[in-house]
C-alpha cells in the first residue's frame, strides 16, 4: 500500500495555471516523488509516496496507476513534464563514440533487453556523453496516456549534473545518493566526471567497503578527497557511523540553489529529494 510521506502546496500555486508550470516526476521500484515550478523556479508543490519494493514491471506499473489516479490534475497540460526512471542498467558512452545503430551491441554488456522494452537515449551535454537504458512499453504507455508532453530521463542523468552543479571545494570529489539499500555515486577527478555506478548493499561494512574503492580506484586521498551527502542517509545512521571514522570530509549537500524553496521547507533535511530536484537540469 503506497503512503504520501510528504504534501506540501504553496499557496501562491494555481491550478488552472498549470499551462505556466514545469512537472517533474521521479520514479523508483519503491517511491514515486514529484514537484510543481512556477515560471521562476519556485517549487509550489510536492509531493512524495513510498510502498512495498516492486518486483517487476507489471506490479510497478499496477502501483504507478493506483498513484496517478489520485492526482487528477496530472490531466492538466503542463508547461512540461520531466520523468525520472530509476534503472541500474545503463550505458554511458562518449559522444564521440556513439553510433545509434549500435545500440543493442552497447546495451549488451549491462543486461538483456526484455520482452516489451525499449532502448532510451539521454544526452549530458556537459560532458558530451550519452546515457543508453531500457524502459518497458507499459510505463511509456502509462506517461503517455497520463500527461501530453512527457519526457522521459533516466536517473542517473539527472544525477550526473544535478552532482555537478554542487559547490564543490576540492577538484577530487566524490557524491552519493543514499538509499535503504542502495546508493549512486559519481565521481569528478580533476573537475572532470569520470565514473558513475550504482551500489547495492546489505549492512554498513559493505557501504564502506564500496565507498572506500572508490577512493582507492581514483587515487583519491580519504582525508582530502571530500565526499558530498545526498538521499536519506542521516547523520545518526548506522552507516555513517560506519564511515565518519574512515572519511575525513562528509558533507551533507545543502539544497540546490536552481531552485527556489519557502519556509515550509525548513522542516526537511536540506540533501533530501536532490534526486527529484536535479530532473529539472535535464535537457
Amino acid at each position: 500500500m503506497e503512503r504520501n510521506v510528504l504534501n506540501i502546496t504553496e499557496y501562491t500555486f494555481d491550478l488552472y495555471q498549470s499551462d505556466n508550470y514545469d512537472l517533474s516526476v521521479l520514479i523508483g521500484a519503491d517511491r514515486f516523488f514529484f514537484m510543481i515550478t512556477d515560471s521562476l523556479s519556485k517549487v509550489v508543490m510536492q509531493q512524495a509516496f513510498i510502498f512495498p519494493r516492486a518486483e517487476d514491471t507489471k506490479q510497478l506499473a499496477k502501483t504507478l496507476q493506483t498513484i496517478l489516479a489520485k492526482i487528477t490534475f496530472f490531466q492538466r497540460p503542463f508547461k512540461s513534464v520531466k520523468i525520472g526512471i530509476t534503472d541500474d542498467r545503463i550505458v554511458l558512452l562518449p559522444d564521440a563514440t556513439f553510433d545509434e545503430k549500435l545500440l543493442d551491441y552497447y546495451f549488451q554488456n549491462v543486461g538483456d533487453i526484455n520482452f516489451g522494452e525499449r532502448i532510451c537515449i539521454d544526452h549530458v551535454p556537459r560532458f558530451s556523453i550519452r546515457t543508453i537504458y531500457a524502459v518497458h512499453d507499459s510505463l511509456l504507455e502509462l506517461f503517455e496516456n497520463t500527461f501530453s508532453n512527457a519526457q522521459v530521463f533516466n536517473y542517473a542523468t539527472a544525477f550526473i549534473q544535478g552532482a555537478d552543479s554542487i559547490p564543490k571545494n576540492s577538484s577530487d570529489t566524490i557524491v552519493i545518493n543514499v538509499l535503504p539499500a542502495s546508493f549512486q555515486a559519481a565521481v569528478f577527478k580533476n573537475g572532470q566526471f569520470v565514473l558513475y555506478n550504482s551500489y547495492t548493499y546489505q549492512a554498513p561494512k559493505e557501504f564502506l567497503y564500496f565507498l572506500l574503492m572508490l577512493y582507492q580506484q581514483f587515487g583519491f586521498d580519504t582525508k582530502i578527497a571530500p565526499t558530498y551527502i545526498t538521499g536519506s542517509l542521516l547523520k545518526d545512521s548506522a552507516v555513517f557511523a560506519a564511515i565518519a571514522p574512515y572519511i575525513q570530509h562528509l558533507n551533507f549537500i545543502s539544497r540546490p540553489t536552481f531552485l527556489k524553496y519557502t519556509e515550509r521547507f525548513n522542516n526537511i533535511p536540506e540533501h533530501f529529494y536532490f534526486d527529484l530536484y536535479s530532473l529539472t537540469l535535464c535537457e
